[in-house]
């Protein structure tokens, strides 16, 4: 596992001792490293993530594919597949994704007219 690149909250998430833990799935933004090669295909399907969302919609054959204009992308994983994701030279960061709640104030209040 490369700590050094991932958030705190992720290294908390997957640092959680108990099985339960490496088998829930996890939601990741992916900071992708231009200069960091060509994408294994093959590892990221071992991985249960799908290439196309890495490389801007790009499908088939992966062999060469590389991470030049994508930036940040979405994957969702197991948290036992972080430490090889971590590893891979074209992933500079990982951020755990936080999940959004609704602000639920109560119904609007009416404004008085002048």
């Amino acid at each position: 596992m490369n700590w050094g690149k991932l958030d705190a909250a992720l290294a908390a998430a997957v640092g959680e001792p108990g099985a339960r833990s490496r088998e829930r799935s996890l939601t990741l933004f992916v900071q992708l490293d231009p200069l960091g090669g060509p994408i294994d295909g093959d590892e990221l399907s071992r991985l249960g993530i799908d290439v196309a969302t890495l490389t801007a919609g790009s499908s088939g054959d992966t062999r060469g594919t590389t991470t030049e204009g994508v930036g940040i992308c979405t994957v969702t994983v197991a948290a036992a597949a972080v430490a090889a994701l971590s590893e891979q030279p074209w992933v500079r960061y990982l951020r755990l994704s936080s999940t959004a709640e609704l602000f639920d104030d109560g119904p609007p209040s009416s404004v008085p007219d002048g």
